[in-house]
């Protein structure tokens, strides 16, 4: 059980505390194919104006690039909610509402992970790109955009400062060289 957990179960004895979480991808893989994963941020002002009719919220984070922007609704699932009623010290008395979660579908690759980690270690400290595909089906089974960029950094909230620094590299990570 994570501190958080155990924090909320306390916190009548610290009204002056929030919680807040926040949604956020895990990657396994750093920057294991990022380029054609791609990340994904905050929504903007405008892309919620466009999308909130397919139900996004202003606290949507949705894919800006790769897989993650095409395929974005189909990743994204429906956000589930529960209302409780609570008194004063904010201990919950009864549930009022609530409303299951649907996870997002899962999407699978044609990459071969043993050759992708392999040739992004080969490519590592040039710029360029490697691309392989199945001869028999067509498939990509590897694409390489060097250099890379950490999709798990992408994914945490970070600075202003830290997004301009990521987006002026002079190598220019965030460009993808396979397309």
């Amino acid at each position: 059980e994570s501190k958080a957990h155990l924090l909320m179960e306390r916190l009548p004895e610290y009204p002056y505390l929030d919680i807040v979480d926040y949604p956020k991808r895990k990657y396994l893989y750093n920057d294991i194919a990022c380029h054609i994963i791609g990340y994904v941020k905050a929504i903007s002002q405008r892309e919620y104006e466009v999308l909130k009719h397919l139900g996004y919220e202003k606290t949507d984070n949705i894919g800006k690039d790769g897989l993650e922007k095409y395929y974005d609704y189909e990743l994204k699932g429906e956000d589930g909610f529960n209302y409780v009623e609570v008194d004063v010290k904010n201990v919950g008395l009864k549930e009022i509402e609530s409303k299951r979660a649907i996870p997002g579908k899962d999407l699978y690759l044609t990459l071969d992970l043993d050759l992708q980690i392999h040739m992004t270690e080969f490519m590592q400290g040039k710029k360029g790109a490697f691309i392989a595909m199945d001869s028999k089906t067509g498939g990509i089974i590897t694409a390489v955009s060097s250099p890379t960029y950490n999709l798990n950094t992408l994914a945490s909230k970070m600075s202003v400062e830290d997004w301009e620094k990521i987006q002026k590299n002079i190598n220019m990570p965030l460009t993808n060289r396979v397309s």
